[in-house]
Order: structure tokens, then sequence, then C-alpha cells
């Protein structure tokens, strides 16, 4: 009976981390996959792949092992929103077919790597428009402008507010711009009638701030009537 004597460890290469994030692969978020890719010298059996957060604590997601074919793998998990922010870490463990184990692989032999960002930026509560808590009749003749403050929001993020269903937007910087609303849209309102401003923005990576709905203001272009006095 012939048999191969295999005393020889395998080894993993090239090993590269990065997330499905449409905007940064580096960086992602809850909700974003994780995806860790790597080659093995020679057949394995069904490799271990663990994720950490920054705090060193497993990720929360389940670890989708997915043999590629050629000997390359992909572990993939996705991101919840209670694993903390930071640098990823990993750790591969793996077998040869004989059973001879490599060394648990816990670095990338390039130069990616993957930070978790679940911080999301807010709104100010303080949002401020040009024409204060009424618009009158000589006001809806100009173009209005609304001041937004956030927080945690990157310069050149777009900040949205929606008035009577019409979106108009600013780009941030110093976490603060001015929306334009045009003079068009404030004289499409309605007399006597109370409108709120939604305001929504977004930080670099894709975390939205919770939607602020805490500016208002009364539409009032109706003359007053006077008394007739004796």
């Amino acid at each position: 009976t012939d048999f191969v004597i295999d005393t020889s460890a395998p080894t993993l290469t090239p090993v590269s981390i990065e997330t499905d994030n449409t905007e940064d692969t580096t960086g992602g978020m809850n909700g974003d996959t994780i995806t860790l890719s790597f080659t093995a010298s020679e057949t394995i059996s069904t490799p271990t792949c663990t994720f950490a957060d920054d705090n060193g604590d497993a990720l929360a997601g389940s670890v989708a092992v997915i043999d590629g074919g050629n000997d390359a793998w992909t572990c993939d998990v996705d991101i919840a929103d209670d694993d903390a922010d930071g640098v990823v870490t990993f750790s591969i463990a793996f077998s040869d077919e004989a059973g001879n184990a490599g060394t648990a692989v816990t670095a990338v032999t390039d130069a990616t790597s993957v930070t978790i960002d679940n911080t999301h930026p807010s709104i100010s509560s303080q949002i401020s428009t040009s024409w204060g808590t009424y618009l009158n009749a000589a006001e809806d003749d100009a173009d209005g402008t609304v001041t937004v403050s956030t927080s945690g929001a990157e310069d050149g993020q777009t900040v949205t507010t929606t008035i009577n269903g019409v979106q108009d937007t600013c780009t941030l910087n110093a976490n603060t711009c001015a929306v334009t609303v045009a003079a068009a849209d404030l004289a499409a309102l309605t007399d006597g009638t109370s409108y709120t401003i939604s305001v929504d923005v977004s930080d670099a990576i894709g975390n939205a701030a919770d939607q602020d709905t805490s500016a208002s203001f009364e539409y009032d272009v109706s003359v007053s009537a006077a008394t007739e006095t004796t």
C-alpha cells in the first residue's frame, strides 16, 4: 500500500481585508459586510475565522466561510450596531488535509485594514431661519435661509431641509451651513398654516443623524382688518 508522508504545514498568502461600504472600503458601519480574503499554499480543510472589534470583543455577526476554489477562501461577517468603533482584528486557524496545522494568521499581507464607525452625527436643535417664527407677505418676496448646526459630520457633507415637501441642501463647513429656500417655494405656502422644517445629514461613511423636526414657523400673509371705530 502506497502512502504519502506530509509533515509540511500550509501557509496563507495573500491575505487582505475590506468592506462593501460604498463610500470607503477601509471603513464600515452597522449593516456593512467585512470580507477577509486569503489563498492557501495547498488544499486545506475549512478554516475558522474570528473577528474582534477595537475593544477586543468578538463581532456580533455570524461568520460565513466560503470556498472560492483553487485554494482561495473568504470569510464574511456583518457589522452590528453594538460593535465598537475602531480597527478590526482577526485570526485564521487552518490545517491541511493531512492534519498539519498552519500558524494562525492575524495580519494581512498588504496594507489593507478595516475601521468600524458606528457613531452617528447629530443636528443641533438651534435651527434658525431668516424670517423667524412667522413668514410674512414682505419676507416671501425674496429667498430665505435656514441655518443648521451639526456635530460629528465632516466638512463637505450635505445637509438637507424639507419644507412642505420641497427639499433644499447646503454643504457643511465646520459643522454649519445655510440652506437657501427659493422665494417661489415660500410664496407657494398656504396662508395661516404652520410648517415644520425637517433636517437630515449623514457622516462620510453613511451614518445618518436622527432627523430633526424641532424648528417650525407660521406662514401669515393676510393683512389684519381694522375694526370700525365711532
